[in-house]
C-alpha cells in the first residue's frame, strides 16, 4: 500500500500548489527514482544469505563485514547513480516524450531531488541487515514508518511550512530522517541483540 499512498499525497500537493508541469514532471521524476531503487534493493538482498548465514553460524565478525561492506557498495552505488541521473538527464526525459517545457522543469528539479537516493541507499541495506538476523521487527518499524508515515508527513506538511517550490527536496528529507531512526533502531538491535 505504500507506493499507492505517497504517489497520490504526491499528486495531490503538486496539482494543487504547482499544477499540471509539477504533476507531468515528477511522474518521469518517479519513474527514474523506481528504477534506481531496484537497484539498491538488489543489492541488500543479494547480501541478505550472506547477513542471515554468518548470523546463524554466530560469526559476528564476518556478519559485520559484509554489513559494512554492503552499506559501502550501496554508499558509493548511489552516488554513482546521482551521476549518472544528473549527467545523462536530458537523455532521459527524452525517452519519455516529455514536452520542451517538462523537460526544462525536470532537469531543474533532478538535482534536488536525486541526493535522496544516497540516504534511500542506506535506509534500504540498515533494514535488509536487521531483517536477515532476526531483528525483524526493527525492520519493519523502518519500513512502516519510511514508506507510509514519515514520507506522508514530510510530503504534505513541508511544501505548507516552506512553500510549493520546495517539495522536489521531500524525497531526500523523510529518507534522512529516516536514516536518523534506523541509525538509532541499528545501535538499539546491536546492543540488545549481540550473538551469543
Amino acid at each position: 500500500m505504500a507506493t499507492p499512498i505517497m504517489t497520490l499525497c504526491m499528486n495531490f500537493v503538486l496539482i494543487k500548489r504547482i499544477g499540471d508541469i509539477g504533476f507531468n514532471a515528477f511522474s518521469i521524476v518517479t519513474y527514474v527514482a523506481s528504477f534506481t531503487s531496484a537497484v539498491f534493493f538488489g543489492c541488500s538482498e543479494g547480501l541478505q544469505p550472506l547477513f542471515g548465514q554468518n548470523y546463524g553460524a554466530k560469526k559476528e565478525s564476518h556478519m559485520r563485514f559484509y554489513f559494512k561492506d554492503g552499506m559501502l557498495i550501496n554508499f558509493i552505488g548511489s552516488i554513482g547513480v546521482v551521476v549518472l541521473v544528473l549527467a545523462l538527464g536530458r537523455p532521459i526525459c527524452v525517452l519519455f516524450k516529455s514536452d520542451p517545457e517538462t523537460l526544462e522543469y525536470i532537469l531543474q528539479i533532478m538535482p534536488l531531488y536525486s541526493w535522496g537516493f544516497v540516504v534511500m541507499a542506506l535506509n534500504v541495506m540498515i533494514s535488509a541487515y536487521l531483517y536477515s538476523t532476526e531483528r525483524s521487527g526493527y525492520a519493519i518499524i523502518i519500513n512502516f514508518l519510511r514508506s507510509i508515515v514519515v514520507s506522508v508527513a514530510v510530503i504534505m506538511i513541508f511544501p505548507m511550512i516552506f512553500g510549493s517550490s520546495d517539495i522536489r527536496l521531500t524525497f531526500g528529507i523523510y529518507e534522512a530522517i529516516i536514516l536518523v531512526i534506523s541509525m538509532l533502531l541499528l545501535i538499539r538491535a546491536e546492543k540488545n541483540g549481540r550473538i551469543n
